[in-house]
């Protein structure tokens, strides 16, 4: 047995200097593996466009269009070719990105004021074609009042007395009364057709200290609010409950309220007086009971 040993022994000792190739020969080819299959290149998901609104894609690149439309510098206004959610999710984290967008947020803010403003001078100018008309009857007044030559012109075509009527300050003051009235009736029966109105006044002196206050109304017309001057009311207690029946006198004086129905009012701007929006005994605690 021992005899057998030792021949097996020396005789692969023998074998293994004959070949001593066979053994990394064996190893080798137990550790040659298959070429691994290259990566297939990232490509552009559509899904990113409905979670990342601002990208869009262009020529096989990713670009962000605030940063576009607010001149940044950084890869996504030339071009980004590094498809991945992360690269996206950093450059949303950026602070030229986050600049951009308020940027962008202020551009539109501002259009949006500018088109308001454009919107009501229109609104404005359509609503003043009647007031227009009023001012130009006003000059035409006062023109022939001062020009000789239409006083003449008056007399030539029959008004023989013409440049003693319209010369008269009487008469100029009767003229200007009358188309006065036409402009604030036309105020009221705005105001009356309006289901609600609000009113906005303040205190303020004349020329003679006197205290005055100014009067303001809001009100609807054909869906839109509606601001127009009233006038100024004299008033001699300056006190909540003064100030309270002045002003009710004078609503109730132009019509505005009506047997004394004060459901119509459903507002009142004022300063922060406490006579006027004292929690108590303001202005507008004792509106409330009427």
């Amino acid at each position: 047995m021992a005899q057998s040993t030792l021949k097996s022994f020396f005789s692969s000792a023998k074998n293994s200097k004959e070949n001593p190739n066979a053994s990394s020969d064996s190893d080798s080819s137990q550790q040659i593996q298959p070429p691994k299959k290259k990566a297939k290149p990232r490509g552009f998901c559509e899904e990113w466009l409905n979670k990342f609104t601002w990208l869009f894609l262009d020529d096989g690149t990713m670009k962000c269009k605030p940063c576009i439309d607010t001149r940044q510098n950084n890869p996504f206004v030339k071009g980004c070719g590094n498809f991945g959610t992360s690269t996206l999710t950093r450059h949303q984290q950026t602070s030229y990105h986050t600049d951009a967008l308020k940027a962008v947020k202020l551009q539109c803010d501002f259009k949006k004021c500018t088109d308001n403003a454009e919107t009501m001078k229109t609104k404005f100018l359509n609503n003043s074609v009647s007031t227009n008309r009023h001012f130009t009857q006003i000059r035409t007044v006062y023109c022939m009042a001062s020009l000789a030559s239409l006083m003449k012109l008056q007399q030539e075509i029959g008004c023989p007395h013409a440049d003693l009527f319209y010369t008269k300050p009487e008469i100029v003051c009767e003229m200007e009364q009358v188309i006065s009235d036409q402009i604030t009736k036309s105020i009221y029966d705005k105001i009356n057709d309006s289901p609600f109105f609000g009113i906005m006044l303040d205190e303020t002196c004349d020329i003679t200290v006197d205290k005055k206050l100014v009067i303001y109304v809001r009100y609807i017309k054909d869906g839109e609010a509606q601001v127009d001057y009233l006038g100024n009311k004299k008033v001699t207690d300056c006190t909540a409950e003064g100030i309270k029946v002045a002003l009710c006198n004078f609503l109730e004086q132009t019509g505005i309220v009506k047997d004394g129905n004060y459901s119509s009012l459903m507002g009142l701007g004022t300063d922060g007086a406490a006579v006027m929006v004292g929690c108590k005994n303001g202005l507008g605690v004792k509106l409330k009971t009427i």
